[in-house]
């Protein structure tokens, strides 16, 4: 089956800014998600600081993780 547009042995790889929307993506996904959730949550409660440092810590964290998985997706495309 040959192309007639490219030849299909031709290398591809995505824009480099692929990496940032989907950063970007992924952050307003958690933001959108987090928020009418968990602010609500935050002013109603009567919880530690601790506690609301572990669950923010937790997507912070969780958000790096992802953030260096894409990183590495791109790179291995």
């Amino acid at each position: 089956m040959q192309s007639q547009h490219f030849l299909l042995i031709t290398l591809f790889k995505p824009a480099p800014s692929l990496v940032t929307w989907v950063t970007i993506d992924a952050f307003l996904f958690v933001l959108v998600m987090m928020g009418p959730f968990y602010i609500p949550f935050a002013i109603t409660n009567d919880i530690s600081l601790t506690i609301h440092a572990v669950i923010i810590g937790a997507v912070i964290l969780l958000f790096v993780f992802f953030f260096v998985w894409v990183r590495l997706y791109y790179n291995s495309m």
